[in-house]
């Protein structure tokens, strides 16, 4: 009775390792990956130039606006921090336990995302708002220096395209939306990306088009593990009645 219990109990530690692993070498390998800052900042002139031609580029008159309003930037700054990987931790812990299936769902989409994105900060080093004239960088001006504290080997400053605070936010939240019960954790998932997105914005470390991108990445690595998933159940039904053909041929 106790053999079959092993895999099981050793499910969530794999899971862990599996999740840590990925998390690990996505920071490391963004890390690692530091495009030169005059490529990355032709970039953001260019996105900026972009952005001015769809008439989108929002960014330096919402940062004004926060910028009077001192607890307006303090709560952009906290949840810039508190709300991307303590709730990406959270809400993966959560269905994990009690969402089994939507998990697996919805860590495929994580891991998908992440290598999308690497290729896109590979491809296109692009410089945030912050590092641009006429921005605040409000991490920094409230005392958090990301660019020169400890994790700066984790932290790539020209990984601006595509956000995946953002793409990763939309993600948890519609996770939440889609398997939650209580209404409260509904519409905490529902807010959950528009939030995001402002804060990105409000703190400067982020363009509307960087936003976009990463949600667009998140809404494609989603439609991925869902045709993923799908082809694994058809190929299991494959294989069961294939099994139940050949030994069904052996009897005969």
């Amino acid at each position: 009775m106790a053999a079959p219990a092993l895999p099981a109990a050793r499910r969530p530690a794999r899971e862990l390792a599996l999740v840590l692993v990925v998390i690990a070498g996505y920071f490391l390998a963004r890390g690692l990956i530091h495009g030169r800052a005059d490529t990355a900042e032709l970039h953001a002139q260019d996105l900026i130039a972009l952005e001015r031609t769809l008439h989108v580029g929002i960014e330096a008159s919402l940062q004004a606006v926060a910028l009077r309003h001192s607890w307006l930037t303090d709560a952009a700054n906290l949840f810039y921090v508190a709300a991307h990987l303590p709730v990406l931790i959270a809400v993966a812990v959560w269905l994990y336990l009690k969402h089994p299936a939507a998990y697996r769902r919805y860590r495929d989409a994580f891991l998908i995302s992440a290598l999308l994105g690497l290729c896109v900060y590979v491809a296109l080093p692009v410089a945030p708002p912050r590092f641009m004239p006429g921005f605040v960088d409000t991490l920094k001006a409230s005392g958090l220096d990301l660019d020169g504290s400890d994790v700066r080997l984790l932290y790539n400053p020209y990984a601006a395209m595509p956000s995946l605070h953002v793409g990763w936010a939309l993600l948890a939240g519609y996770a939440v939306l889609r398997t939650a019960r209580a209404w409260w954790l509904r519409l905490a998932g529902t807010a959950l990306p528009p939030l995001m997105i402002a804060t990105v914005l409000i703190t400067g470390n982020h363009w509307v088009l960087d936003a976009a991108a990463g949600a667009l990445i998140a809404t494609l690595a989603l439609v991925c593990s869902w045709y993923w998933r799908a082809w694994r159940i058809r190929r299991g039904d494959g294989a069961r009645r294939d099994r139940a053909s050949s030994s069904r041929d052996h009897h005969h």
